[in-house]
Order: structure tokens, then sequence, then C-alpha cells
């Protein structure tokens, strides 16, 4: 259905999770133009959705170091998507999660601050659980 398949789909279903966590890899893998055959941008793009003026700003989101300079780009970008209406999400996949009185988690946190150096942050909290429990301590926000 992707590029090896030519894109041939009238529906789908994308479930997205950028792994560096930036609008970028949004901005340009999903809504990126997808005309350049030499070119990774809109990879996953299978609307074909493509506006230059988009691209311009994306390709300006890669390079911006200003942190508020950057996310007025990446606003614009997304202000732009939504004016051409680029996507039109139908469907927000539910998250199912599983609780237990039986767990007990200790309120003894540690927690390390990281950030990957664009605008998004990410706080990771460490606990110590039983290793009896069968669970893994670590929380992520951001």
């Amino acid at each position: 259905m992707l590029k090896q398949g030519g894109y041939q789909t009238s529906f789908y279903m994308l479930g997205w999770t950028p792994s560096t966590m930036d609008s970028h890899n949004v901005l340009n893998d999903i809504m990126g133009c997808r005309d350049d055959p030499k070119s990774s941008r809109g990879e996953a793009n299978l609307g074909g959705y493509c506006n230059k003026e988009f691209d311009a700003i994306t390709d300006k989101v890669l390079v911006e170091t200003d942190t508020a300079k950057r996310n007025q780009l990446i606003k614009q970008a997304y202000e732009i998507s939504m004016k051409d209406w680029a996507y039109i999400p139908l469907h927000q996949q539910a998250l199912a999660w599983g609780v237990s009185k039986k767990v007990n988690l200790p309120s003894a946190p540690t927690t390390w601050s990281c950030s990957t150096g664009r605008p998004s942050r990410i706080n990771i909290t460490r606990t110590q659980v039983p290793a009896a429990s069968g669970l893994r301590g670590l929380s992520f926000s951001g």
C-alpha cells in the first residue's frame, strides 16, 4: 500500500508514533509531498496531500535551533494543513489499561528529566517495584 504498492488505497487507518517524539517526523513523513522519487519525504503520505508552502516550512523546522521560532514554524505548518483539510481524522484508537488492587507501587520515585533538544520535553520516572509483581517501574510523561 505504501511506496512499493504505489500508494493504492482509498481508505486507511494509520497509527503513528514518531520515534523522536518530534513534530518534524509527522510533518515530513506523513504530510510531506511525495512528488520526488529520490526523496524520502512523504513516504507515509497515503492520502497524497501536497503543499509546497507546507514543505518549505517543514524544511525550516528541521534546521531551526531557536525553540520559540521552531514552535512558531510548527504551528504555521499545522495551520496550513488544517486550512487545506490535509487529513480528516475519523477514528481515535482507545487505549486499554489494566488495573489491579493486588499491585502495590511504593511512593518514593526518583525522577530524571531529559530534553530531546527539541520543543518537546520528556520526564522519565523510575519507581522501585517489587520483582514479584512482574511490572517494570518506568513511566513516561511529556
